[in-house]
């Protein structure tokens, strides 16, 4: 059975108006090269969830199923270019360089996040990493901890420290404020396209990981989008929080990664 999907949705609209031809052009780059990035996120969150590319593909089957076909044969190009980019994009907050690490977590600033951590009872697995680490600036020749317990406690103290921020970074490299991580990225291939949607995109992405709150006082209901359609910014903000919402089937885990720890 064929069922009339986002991504198809968008490639007719754009072989039968060729104005809009670029949004699929600029989508089919960007997922290939999204795709590859994602898959660096379980790197340095192992024992998280998967958030590659089949978390995305996931999100968006997930507003296929609650939109129906007739609806999404409503939806302007770029709309629905948005809802596709966002899908892909609104994770890359998790992908950590280590030049970031070095630059956005000094000493002092990884202390006070490990105190912090040590006497904080809501996750206990964190608590037992943090007091490990702190043990090791009081006492580094007697720790009586294996070199891979220590090595489970980083991973689990850098996933916390970047995790809350991730879908602000997530706007930073998209926007890109964030520059390096943008052109890796290979710029999105925005000189294709208005700057304004790739903001837009970048507080569309920003939106996931905030209160609801964002989407009403940030986000139009409506606004120009390419040639003569019009874009639902809050709509498309919606969809992908829903989206992500949804994804909460059981083997989201990767079983090696669990072993990796």
């Amino acid at each position: 059975m064929n069922y009339y999907t986002l991504e198809y949705h968008l490639e007719k609209i754009c072989l039968e108006n060729k104005e809009f031809e670029i949004l699929d052009s600029i989508w089919k780059l960007n997922k290939r090269t999204l795709s590859a990035a994602l898959q660096s996120i379980n790197f340095n969150f192992p024992h998280y969830s998967l958030h590659e590319g089949s978390h995305s593909t996931t999100i968006i089957s997930n507003i296929e199923s609650f939109l129906g076909e007739d609806r999404i044969k409503l939806l302007e190009p770029t709309d629905t270019w948005l809802i596709l980019m966002s899908a892909y994009s609104h994770d890359l907050g998790m992908i950590i360089l280590n030049k970031t690490i070095e630059e956005t977590l000094p000493n002092d600033t990884l202390m006070t996040f490990l105190s912090s951590l040590s006497i904080q009872n809501r996750d206990l697995d964190l608590k037992e990493a943090a007091n490990l680490l702190l043990s090791l600036k009081e006492q580094p020749l007697k720790i009586d901890k294996s070199i891979f317990d220590i090595r489970k406690s980083i991973v689990y103290v850098i996933g916390e420290f970047y995790r809350k921020e991730h879908a602000n970074r997530s706007r930073s490299i998209i926007n890109g404020t964030d520059t390096k991580m943008r052109e890796l990225l290979a710029n999105f291939y925005s000189e294709l396209i208005p700057n304004r949607f790739l903001n837009l995109l970048s507080e569309i992405s920003f939106s996931h990981g905030v209160n609801f709150n964002f989407l009403l006082e940030n986000l139009e209901y409506q606004s120009n989008g390419i040639s003569r359609d019009k874009i639902h910014p809050r709509f498309v903000a919606a969809l992908l929080r829903l989206g992500d919402l949804l994804d909460v089937d059981d083997k989201r885990f990767n079983p090696i990664s669990e072993l990796l720890l």
